[in-house]
């Protein structure tokens, strides 16, 4: 796992905002273990009032405070797991649960998390990141680590059962990291997770096999997900069209394989060859032509990095010849890759 280390944290900490609809489940969770839910409210200062507003929204610190106190109430440290997995068969109002839910491929459902998670919580970092044969599917880090475990625990954990819901099967997992640090007692992590768990880690993550981003939802509707596409986008002031860069996703995965080719990337975005072909038309750009600008981003990126051979670099964007490379290379930049490299390490 050396690849994906990353350096711990400062102390740095930007609020954000957390939803009422989090609001009401993590309410309705405590209610469901007899929690008098009036005391939890009054406690941490949240009128009743206030669960009414479905669409409003409470400042983070707030959420922490929330957690905390119905776990202390509850005396369960670990309440943010199982509520994470209280709510896995619930009817979820999310709708970003739904659209995850009808994605055609678990990375597709992931990416959904990631572009659309402001919906439930504003500032919090999420992201899928790849990394060679491993995928690592992100809650906070970096300078962005937050003291209350509860939500990550939540988040984490609902997201791996509903994956295996959904399957209708296991969803195995390298590791899971989190942030805080290692508590007295396993079991409860043992159980839900199901792999080795890293403490003290520099973000919070579930890392798998990059190939299980391309497993196939049972559930998956193309039609009900472009309307579900547009509502969420509407609410989180996005553009409604992302379908290039969901296209640029699954190339940027994908580079590695050599039979990538368009009949497969449409087959692993749950559609033909010809739809592909013609939404690409629509949006001004062709197939070869994005595949090539994939290819050049993630080849500029990697020898700016410099932790990659120019061999190891060409493989990565998916050249089996050096040589060819080296001429496509050219045809991008007007420069040979090591010439780049050092030119991009002068000005660093």
């Amino acid at each position: 796992m050396g690849d994906l280390q990353r350096s711990l944290p400062g102390p740095e900490l930007k609020l954000g905002s957390f939803s009422i609809t989090g609001v009401q489940m993590i309410v309705a969770a405590a209610a469901a273990r007899g929690l008098d839910t009036q005391e939890l409210l009054d406690r941490v200062g949240l009128p009743e009032a206030a669960l009414v507003e479905s669409d409003g929204w409470i400042p983070e610190v707030v959420e922490w405070r929330l957690w905390d106190e119905a776990a202390r109430m509850l005396r369960d440290p670990l309440f943010g797991l199982h509520v994470g997995e209280a709510v896995v068969d619930s009817q979820c109002p999310e709708i970003l649960y739904h659209a995850a839910r009808v994605c055609p491929t678990v990375g597709q459902s992931l990416h959904r998390l990631v572009r659309f998670f402001s919906v439930f919580h504003r500032r919090t970092r999420v992201c899928l990141e790849t990394d060679g044969a491993l995928a690592r599917f992100v809650k906070d880090g970096g300078t962005r680590v937050v003291p209350c475990p509860h939500g990550t625990l939540a988040v984490l954990g609902n997201v791996l059962l509903r994956l295996r819901g959904l399957l209708g099967g296991p969803f195995p997992l390298r590791e899971v990291w989190f942030t805080h640090s290692r508590p007295a007692d396993l079991d409860e992590y043992e159980r839900i997770f199901a792999a080795p768990v890293r403490f003290d880690k520099p973000c919070n993550a579930l890392i798998c096999d990059r190939a299980q981003l391309d497993w196939p939802l049972p559930t998956r509707s193309p039609k009900l997900l472009e309307l579900l596409d547009r509502h969420l986008a509407d609410i989180a002031g996005l553009p409604a069209d992302d379908f290039l860069d969901l296209v640029r996703r699954d190339l940027t995965e994908h580079l590695h394989e050599a039979a990538l080719n368009v009949a497969h990337t449409a087959k692993r975005l749950g559609m033909s060859q010809r739809t592909l072909q013609r939404r690409l038309q629509d949006a001004g750009r062709s197939f070869q032509d994005l595949f090539d600008d994939v290819r050049r981003e993630l080849a500029l990126r990697h020898l700016a990095a410099g932790n990659l051979t120019i061999c190891e670099v060409a493989s990565r964007v998916g050249f089996t010849d050096l040589r060819a490379f080296y001429r496509a290379f050219k045809r991008w930049t007007g420069t040979a890759p090591g010439q780049y490299r050092a030119h991009a390490h002068a000005m660093a």
